[in-house]
């Protein structure tokens, strides 16, 4: 996947470099695209907290087996495009709803936010996502 190999020439460019974000918009972008043309339905989310763009993804199957929704949080130097491979897929496949989120200081939120850090209190990030339609 192209996203993949952007994120990856992403990962090892040193973060000063002023192609790191422009890598990263990459991945984000080629993934967006490879969704349009995917077999389920693809949303991409975003709200603010504290005065951050924080990012999401909605995938869901055509035809949903039920109410079932699992909720992935991607993590310190990962990316929600690298959680829907690890985690999303798997639960597209099983007939689930994923919604992908992202919080303060991850990849995918340092895109949109470089003054972002990792905050202890999750439940201030975490919680306004319960709010999204």
């Amino acid at each position: 996947m192209a996203s993949n190999s952007y994120r990856a020439a992403e990962y090892f460019a040193p973060i000063e470099d002023h192609r790191h974000i422009q890598l990263e918009l990459r991945s984000r972008d080629a993934f967006r695209a490879a969704m349009q043309l995917s077999d389920w339905s693809f949303e991409p989310l975003e709200i603010v907290v504290d005065d951050q763009r924080l990012s999401g993804y909605c995938l869901a199957p055509h035809q949903p087996r039920d109410g079932r929704v699992l909720l992935a949080v991607s993590g310190f130097d990962g990316t929600l495009e690298e959680t829907h491979l690890q985690v999303g897929v798997a639960g597209l496949q099983r007939g689930w709803r994923v919604v992908l989120i992202s919080g303060h200081g991850p990849m995918d939120t340092l895109r949109l936010n470089p003054q972002t850090h990792f905050v202890p209190d999750t439940e201030r990030w975490i919680c306004p996502w319960s709010t999204w339609p």
